[in-house]
């Protein structure tokens, strides 16, 4: 059983860094993109793993129990530019009333 991310931290984390209240849906909105991009995290961590170990049975190397902090390294960097709102190469115009959808589109 998969345990998620606790709701009353992230509202905690958002208020403490924002000194505002934060909505709920806002909270909400962070926890299911957070969830997400751990669980990307989570799947390509594993399946590099696999393909590492592929690897080393090759050259009679014994395989790897555990995920090497390298291979996460290398994979939420990967994960994280997928999921970034603001990717690099485009121009646009954001404001404060820009949401994050328009955010995307801009950008």
């Amino acid at each position: 059983m998969v345990k998620e991310l606790p709701y009353k931290r992230i509202r905690t984390i958002l208020k403490e860094h924002t000194n505002k209240d934060v909505t709920r849906e806002g909270v909400t909105y962070v926890k299911m993109l957070l969830d997400t991009i751990l669980l990307d995290i989570a799947v390509s961590t594993t399946i590099e793993l696999d393909e590492e170990n592929r690897y080393r049975r090759y050259q009679n190397q014994p395989e790897l129990k555990r995920i090497p902090v390298s291979i996460f390294k290398r994979i939420s960097e990967r994960v994280l530019k997928e999921h970034s709102v603001f990717k690099s190469g485009k121009l646009g115009v954001l404001n404060r009333n820009t949401n994050l959808s328009q955010a995307s589109e801009v950008a």
